[in-house]
């Protein structure tokens, strides 16, 4: 496989930016390779159960150089981006029941995906920020009659893996000479490149439907809840500065989108 667009993803903390960049006379497209074998059976026409293993190769994929921003509009924007190597690997299981009162599936996936880049990270392999490695999927629907239906699914995932800053430093520099002024800027030194983890990703959302046949078609009210139990999930970690006695400290905070979130909706098919 060849793909002419590149996602760019910043893996530091702070607001996370994923963005899409084309190829250009300096930065070749993306090539891949990926072999893959699975099986999959079918059970009494009611059951469903496949199993897959794939491994994946990729070139000139794009990463930021160290301490680049794509926000730095001093330099063009190809000149702040490394191209390297990656690959993907790992295994997919999904079960299935079909039909009856009671249904549902089963997703579940495991895997690794890493890069190498020789001008980053010591030229050492590291994972990238979208590894995860382990991503499940649960949902279920129950009919009780022919006017009540409940369902509910459960999804979890590995966190982003992010670098962080291991510790901090204030050089002094000029400005204004003639003034003798001088200021400090607080600079960070990074650790190992996407060396933490962030928390795990998982909600529940739940929904129940009162459906009433109609003379033109069917009628159904829907009330549910997204991120049922309101789990703070992360969306990015970011550095708070706070003034000591003996320096300045730094702690991490973490953000997060979307607690629980009730709805109400109503449908009509014909």
């Amino acid at each position: 496989m060849a793909q002419y667009v590149h996602l760019l993803s910043n893996s530091n903390v702070g607001m996370p930016t994923d963005l899409w960049v084309p190829s250009t006379p300096l930065l070749r497209p993306q090539i891949s390779d990926q072999v893959a074998a699975g099986f999959a059976q079918n059970f009494r026409d009611n059951y469903e159960i496949s199993l897959e293993g794939y491994y994946k190769t990729m070139s000139n994929v794009l990463e930021y150089k160290e301490g680049a921003s794509f926000f730095d509009t001093a330099d063009r924007w190809e000149h702040k981006i490394v191209q390297g190597e990656g690959r993907s690997y790992g295994m997919e299981l999904f079960a299935q029941k079909k039909t009856g009162s009671f249904t549902g599936w089963i997703g579940y996936t495991l895997s690794w995906t890493d890069r190498q880049f020789d001008e980053l990270n010591g030229g050492k392999r590291f994972f990238y920020k979208y590894d995860r490695r382990h991503d499940l999927s649960i949902a279920m629907m129950k009919r009780f009659g022919d006017h009540i239906e409940a369902s509910g699914a459960w999804v979890f995932g590995t966190g982003n893996c992010v670098t962080i800053p291991v510790g901090i430093y204030e050089p002094e520099h000029p400005m204004g000479e003639e003034y003798g002024a001088f200021t400090t800027l607080t600079q960070y030194e990074f650790g190992e490149r996407n060396g933490y983890r962030m928390a795990p990703y998982h909600r529940l959302d739940l929904s129940v439907s009162f459906i009433k046949p109609t003379k033109w078609g069917e009628r159904r009210w829907i009330v549910g809840a997204y991120n049922a139990y309101n789990h703070k999930n992360p969306f990015f970690i970011d550095v708070e500065m706070k003034m000591r006695p003996d320096g300045r400290q730094f702690r991490f905070v973490q953000y997060s989108l979307f607690p629980i979130i009730p709805s109400i909706s109503y449908h009509f098919k014909f």
